[in-house]
């Protein structure tokens, strides 16, 4: 990996083993011992190797994850994620393409946000950029969302992460091709809100729930696909006039309204 660069630091750490307001105690992240950080850590070297990524880099808590972002190299990277909670403190922006963020698991490796603003944790501005194992706290104000993509952001992956409280979880603006499968997430408006933004899978083995619809797609949004996603929670898939969509083995959905 590059040598990394001086840039403003985006998060701290804070302590394992202490409650979020309204956390129950078998949610909060516990100190592990060496051993066990080691074989998880590990675990994801070994499925990392196995993407023949070009660049890798293992971050503890301390480190720099928007240092790391911006000095993985133009063909992108993966970045591992130890365990801990990350406190952000700002927007990460991710403007190269090919980044992949894995966390040990996402009841162990938490990114908490306690700022309350419209600003997203992840501004995404280029192309398959994917969060994995991750576990998200976030207290952003009305219009925010821990991922925001905007055009060029293509590709994205979600993929077993849960996102414990935020006003949105992602938030998707001319950005295609996205994928959210075996997450869990609670949202304070959409869990997921698609403006112009082409084929997009929601599942499988999704759990989302939402004040306002649980997936929003607008009319210029095209093939919206939800499949196989058990348990969904409270609200309704929203789908304007003039989306296509398919849906299918999805439990506990009130309406769709086309």
């Amino acid at each position: 990996c590059a040598a990394r660069r001086s840039v403003p630091v985006t998060y701290r750490r804070a302590t394992t083993g202490t409650p979020i307001p309204g956390q129950r105690a078998s949610q909060v992240p516990q100190a592990q011992d060496d051993g066990q950080r080691a074989r998880q850590t590990e675990r994801l070297r070994a499925e990392i190797a196995a993407l023949r990524v070009r660049d890798s880099v293992v971050l503890e808590p301390d480190d720099d994850l928007g240092a790391a972002i911006a000095t993985i190299g133009r063909t992108g990277g993966v970045i591992i994620l130890t365990e801990g909670t990350w406190q952000i403190l700002g927007t990460i922006p991710v403007p190269i393409a090919g980044v992949k963020i894995f966390g040990v698991t996402p009841e162990r490796c938490l990114l908490r946000k306690d700022v309350v603003d419209a600003n997203p944790i992840f501004s995404v501005t280029a192309a398959r950029f994917e969060i994995h194992g991750l576990g998200v706290w976030d207290e952003g104000s009305t219009g925010s969302a821990a991922v925001s993509l905007q055009a060029g952001a293509d590709h994205f992956v979600m993929d077993r992460c849960y996102i414990n409280t935020c006003y949105r979880a992602v938030l998707a603006s001319s950005a295609h091709y996205g994928q959210v499968s075996n997450c869990k997430a609670g949202a304070r408006a959409e869990a997921v809100r698609l403006v112009n933004s082409d084929f997009w899978t929601i599942g499988p083995n999704s759990y989302l729930m939402a004040t306002d619809e649980i997936i929003y797609a607008d009319d210029d949004t095209s093939w919206l696909i939800a499949l196989g996603n058990q348990g969904l929670g409270v609200g309704e898939i929203s789908v304007k006039a003039g989306t296509s969509y398919q849906l299918a083995a999805n439990a506990a959905i009130q309406t769709v309204r086309p």
